[in-house]
């Protein structure tokens, strides 16, 4: 409780500002009463943060609860590190957001890594301070990250495994991207596979705008007489939907 009271001390006067008041100047605010399903990518960053792109993601998995993705993208190489399945809470007092990590060896570099992820909206409610912390074995925070940012249309789709929910054996739709995310613009990659019916066709296209939330996936083997188009979108909950072959499913990284 103490780390929480610290941490939100310090976002709120990032987010908020250092200026001094007198009590009559103060302005309310009124933060929304639940938390926001939406994506957020960065705009300016801390020392440490300057190499580096961020997108998080908050959406609702297949239960309903509201989960978190955040993504780090290196501005050289594109590759990316990210963490899954962030456990999310949300203070309407504060506007202030808490997600909790479990264990996962993907980002930054650290096996079986622990995170804490501090998000503090600002008054106009279309920017946030964001803190990255990992967590010891002690229950120790070290924050490894800090910056501001956005709102934006379309969330990162890391490198994962994509299926339609509790379809992982069948196969009757799923995809695998081995291409990393850009912040902003269309990311095209060929070196991907599509999943449909059982059965792997690799070397898919894989196209997504970040900034609009629309994207394909394109299988064409002329030779053997195989084609198939996936369109990809973002649905009001913030989750990844596929239309093919005109259904519509709901997809989740695994």
């Amino acid at each position: 409780m103490k780390k929480y009271i610290k941490s939100l001390a310090i976002l709120l006067t990032l987010s908020l500002g250092f200026a001094a008041c007198s009590e009559d100047e103060v302005e309310q605010v009124t933060y929304a009463s639940a938390e926001e399903i939406a994506s957020w990518a960065s705009e300016t960053a801390g020392d440490k943060d300057t190499l580096y792109n961020y997108n998080i993601s908050l959406y609702l998995n297949s239960e309903g609860d509201t989960l978190c993705t955040f993504t780090r993208i290196n501005k050289k190489t594109g590759n990316e590190r990210y963490l899954r399945k962030g456990v999310v809470s949300y203070d309407k007092a504060a506007g202030m957001t808490t997600v909790v990590f479990p264990k996962q060896a993907s980002y930054p570099d650290i096996m079986n890594m622990e995170a804490h992820l501090y998000l503090a909206r600002h008054r106009d409610m279309s920017r946030m301070t964001v803190q990255l912390f990992k967590v010891s074995s002690e229950n120790k925070e070290a924050m490894t990250n800090n910056f501001t940012a956005v709102k934006t249309n379309g969330f990162c789709i890391t490198e994962a495994n994509w299926y339609i929910d509790g379809d992982k054996k069948n196969k009757t739709l799923g995809f695998k991207l081995s291409s990393a995310s850009d912040k902003t613009g269309t990311v095209e990659s060929k070196n991907n596979t599509l999943m449909v019916n059982g059965k792997s066709y690799k070397g898919a296209i894989y196209q997504w705008n970040v900034a609009t939330g629309v994207g394909t996936i394109t299988y064409d083997n002329e030779e053997k007489n195989v084609h198939y188009i996936v369109n990809l979108s973002i649905n009001a909950l913030n989750q990844l939907v596929a239309t093919f072959e005109g259904q519509t499913y709901t997809m989740f990284a695994v």
